[in-house]
């Protein structure tokens, strides 16, 4: 038997009501003040979502009191947990000074430097607020380079929210026409018809159909924007895939945009050192803030100087609390500790949980797959690999959905996607515990 809610079972929301009675509460309030009671579609879900009072290391607790270790990570971008200890202190240090000076600060160029120094495609680079604005200035940048309005992007990757990236991210399959030569189609309501129209749509993983596809748009393409783990799904781009889009890119000098808002953390420098290609052009986000708002746009120093005021910077670029001193010193702080040795430390737990939790599936005949990169995974329930979009959507939605409920009953926080992210603060410990909550709740599946 099943809820009001989709295809939960009405036991498993049940348990959820019981145990989350003041964040019933509290979304009941917040749908007075605000559209479906917050201000970020991608955290709701069904009947409500948690609201969290109080969050440390790598453990989050609600308003009712319930712990959950929490692999959500704040969508992957908390790398060392939540409220680690140096880079709070290095924020509240930054905020004593002012958090909000309206002039270049020290700290900006300090972060500038490590990026530069640590991502060897980046020349210059310049800040944001949000990797939404990272990808968005991205793309003006490839425009304005090229002189051309058309931008390759790929079937079911999620960039953010600007217009653009608004384009074929989870279409209806039914409207998304063939498999190898996808159509374009508008993500939101509001999303202008121009947009489709320079809208390039290629398939993810394909090297024959991409290719021939690009050839076929290469006289207007201003850009090819990817994701090299398709966003927030976690399907790795094959190497081959990968060096065929900078061998095409190079070609023809048009702009290869790296989204490295999520995937900057599988690598000491980002997707890009792990696949060995250097893009024209990298967005960055999520980590590098260490917590707080944070987003840049960096890449050839050609290319980033469509920036520069003192030349005459053809791209106009502002924002209030771009570069602000706590974001900065705080991203700084993180990225120092987030060395080479962290990276292989994190890297190398996902790889253990994600074995185990293979080996919890197969003893229990239950056809799923989780796929990895650094310490980044993602369960699918599936037959057969899941490569690009057509195969993560033939995905079972119904037992995702049912998996996500049973893991938070049993302490263990996930997106409602089920992709989980392994931060510093964690342990052999956190994946054995991952593991049970794992097997309890496949036994239920």
């Amino acid at each position: 038997m099943t809820s009001d809610h989709g295809d939960i079972p009405a036991d498993l929301e049940e348990a959820y009501l019981t145990a989350t009675e003041r964040s019933r509460e509290l979304h009941h309030e917040a749908r007075e003040h605000l559209p479906g009671g917050n201000s970020r579609t991608t955290l709701h879900f069904e009947p409500y979502p948690l609201y969290i009072e109080d969050a440390e290391g790598c453990r989050v607790t609600d308003a009712d009191g319930n712990e959950y270790v929490d692999f959500f990570n704040n969508a992957t971008s908390l790398i060392h947990g939540h409220a680690p200890e140096s880079v709070t202190e290095a924020a509240a240090a930054a905020a004593r000074s002012g958090s909000a000076p309206g002039g270049p600060t020290p700290s900006e160029i300090d972060l500038a430097a490590h990026l530069t120094d640590r991502i060897a495609s980046v020349d210059r680079v310049r800040f944001t607020n949000s990797g939404t604005e990272a990808t968005m200035h991205a793309v003006r940048a490839a425009r304005a380079y090229t002189g051309e309005s058309t931008i390759a992007k790929f079937e079911g990757i999620y960039h953010g929210t600007h217009d653009v990236a608004q384009v074929s991210v989870a279409p209806p399959v039914h409207l998304a026409g063939p498999a190898e030569d996808p159509t374009a189609v508008p993500d939101s309501a509001g999303v202008h018809p121009a947009v489709t129209e320079d809208t390039v749509v290629v398939p993810f993983n394909s090297v024959a159909a991409t290719r021939e596809k690009l050839e076929r748009h290469a006289d207007d393409l201003a850009g090819v924007l990817i994701h090299p783990l398709m966003g927030i799904n976690v399907i790795p781009a094959g190497e081959e895939f990968v060096a065929m889009l900078e061998e095409f890119t190079d070609a023809h000098d048009v702009p290869l945009i790296f989204d490295e808002v999520v995937s900057f953390r599988i690598a000491h420098g980002g997707a890009q050192e792990r696949y060995g290609v250097e893009p024209d052009i990298t967005a960055l986000g999520k980590v590098i803030g260490g917590g707080f708002p944070a987003g840049a746009v960096g890449g050839r120093e050609d290319i980033m100087s469509l920036f520069d005021p003192t030349a005459h910077g053809e791209i106009a670029h502002g924002g209030t609390f771009n570069a602000n001193p706590v974001t900065m010193r705080a991203g700084l702080t993180a990225m120092e500790e987030y060395d080479r040795d962290a990276v292989k430390r994190v890297n190398g737990l996902a790889a253990s949980l994600v074995e185990r939790a293979r080996e919890v599936f197969r003893e229990h005949a239950v056809e799923a797959r989780v796929n990895r990169s650094g310490s980044l995974f993602n369960v699918y329930f599936s037959d057969q690999p899941v490569t690009d979009y057509r195969s993560r959507v033939a995905s079972s939605s119904r037992e995702e959905q049912r998996l996500f409920h049973l893991l938070l009953n049993e302490g263990v926080r996930l997106s409602p996607g089920l992709m989980g992210a392994v931060s510093t603060p964690m342990t052999e410990s956190e994946v054995d515990g991952f593991v049970d909550a794992l097997g309890s709740a496949v036994e239920r599946l």
